[in-house]
């Protein structure tokens, strides 16, 4: 596997932990609003990744490679 899958499975991973604490009624609000931070960060950083390989994989496709 690549490093940018391993990243994606890493957040992946991370995101889920987020929703499980998320959905823990015990979670106080000044939490569940960090974690929603990290999660969005999280999710805008997968993003970036992956449109940074399509547009990677778009120009070696284009080059013929």
């Amino acid at each position: 596997m690549s490093p940018g899958a391993d990243d994606l499975r890493a957040a992946a991973d991370r995101l889920e932990r987020i929703a499980v604490e998320l959905d823990s009624a015990d979670t106080p609000d000044a939490r569940a609003v960090e974690l929603a931070r990290e999660a969005a960060q999280i999710a805008a950083d997968a993003g970036a990744a992956a449109a940074e390989a399509a547009r990677a994989a778009a120009e070696q496709g284009a080059d013929g490679g």
